[in-house]
């Protein structure tokens, strides 16, 4: 199985032999190892090598994720000759990056799969091949443009039964709903938008960001499209609008009515008393 592995330069082991949240906060990669690096050595899905000679020809700590399906990520040790090794990018500090904080590394003989970087929940979505091979999946952010396609909880609030999106999922539906207004007003944001959503939306099943998914050269001119049609559930849209699927066009219309019918017009108060979707 393949991964990226990930390297602090002067970085040591904490007393249990393992890592520090803090430390990858500090370092930018906890956006990365946060489904991995649980704190409860139980339930810790990595590995923690101190080198005394790293890929900066430094002392340093090797991270290597494991695979949440219980596969074994081969040759997980730093061995350069297999190996490719570039400085990563890191926080911003004061606006701009003083020094490298890690290293990423693939190996070249068991490069990173769907697999080997996938989180412990995905999201439903749609399958779809993207510009290294294989099939990763694209999940739905928002089912029908405004809908949570996200894990959501309910609750009480003043007697109406409220649904909402679980604490992890809710900044990337907040981030969708500038692009699902565009959409419906047939606007195109621009590509370079479309981009950083398109990682955004991978990096939910998946521990990549804008580093791993450009070394990987996941996203190109057909790609985007589909990362981006998948997030707002758009294949299931343009049957509704077509009207080739009479059930799919009655929910839309149901949709647009209770849309139309909530206080102020406000998206984000759609979900709550919107119809289920038909499968």
């Amino acid at each position: 199985m393949g991964t990226f592995r990930y390297y602090l330069p002067r970085a040591l082991p904490n007393a249990a032999g393992r890592v520090d949240r803090a430390v990858l906060e500090a370092r930018g990669l906890w956006d990365r190892l946060d489904d991995v690096v649980t704190g409860q050595l139980a339930h810790d899905r990595y590995s923690a090598n101190h080198l005394r000679q790293g890929p900066d020809g430094g002392e340093g700590l090797l991270l290597v994720p494991e695979p949440h399906d219980g596969s074994v990520v081969e040759r997980a040790a730093f061995v350069p000759e297999h190996q490719t090794w570039w400085p990563g990018e890191g926080p911003e500090v004061g606006g701009r990056r003083p020094e490298i904080s890690y290293w990423i590394g693939i190996d070249r003989d068991y490069p990173p799969t769907p697999a080997g970087l996938a989180r412990r929940d995905l999201v439903g979505g749609y399958e779809h091949t993207l510009g290294d091979g294989h099939v990763w999946v694209c999940p739905t952010i928002r089912r029908a443009l405004f809908l949570p396609g996200v894990p959501c909880s309910y609750a009480k609030v003043g007697g109406e039964l409220v649904r909402e999106p679980l604490p992890q999922y809710a900044r990337i539906f907040r981030r969708t709903l500038e692009f699902a207004a565009r959409f419906a007003a047939g606007e195109a944001p621009p590509a370079a938008d479309q981009w950083d959503l398109a990682v955004a939306c991978l990096a939910v099943n998946y521990r990549v960001s804008n580093e791993e998914v450009s070394q990987l050269r996941l996203i190109n001119d057909r790609t985007l499209e589909l990362v981006m049609d998948a997030a707002f559930d758009l294949p299931w849209l343009r049957e509704a609008t077509s009207g080739a699927d009479p059930q799919k066009k009655r929910a839309w219309e149901a949709i647009r009515s209770a849309l139309a019918s909530t206080s102020a017009g406000d998206p984000e108060s759609f979900p709550n008393t919107t119809p289920p979707l038909p499968t």
